[in-house]
């Protein structure tokens, strides 16, 4: 005889197979970003895209990079509880487009 399974179990399995919990996290990482830097850093920034746990950020100048740079421990940390998941583990800075 089987075993009955809650819905909810069924569903968050099948949800964990197909990473949309993973996906849905990114999304809000992308999304947090300008909250977790603030305005000063979100004018002169923004979150592109991010890809294993990887985000990547634009800026406008090597300078923004550079200081971009020393404080993405901090950031990885405001955007990782405003999320409420550690879906971001590293984020890496690139002087692009505006």
């Amino acid at each position: 005889m089987k075993k009955l399974e809650a819905v909810g179990d069924i569903l968050s399995r099948v949800l964990r197979s197909l990473e949309i919990d993973q996906r849905m996290n990114e999304a809000r990482a992308l999304a947090a970003w300008p909250e977790a830097v603030g305005p000063k850093i979100a004018a002169n920034t923004r979150a592109v895209s991010m890809i294993r746990g990887r985000l990547l950020v634009e800026a406008k100048s090597p300078a923004w990079v550079q200081e971009c740079t020393l404080l993405r421990v901090r950031f990885k940390g405001k955007i990782n509880k405003l999320i409420g998941a550690e879906a971001v583990k590293d984020i890496t800075f690139k002087v692009g487009p505006f």
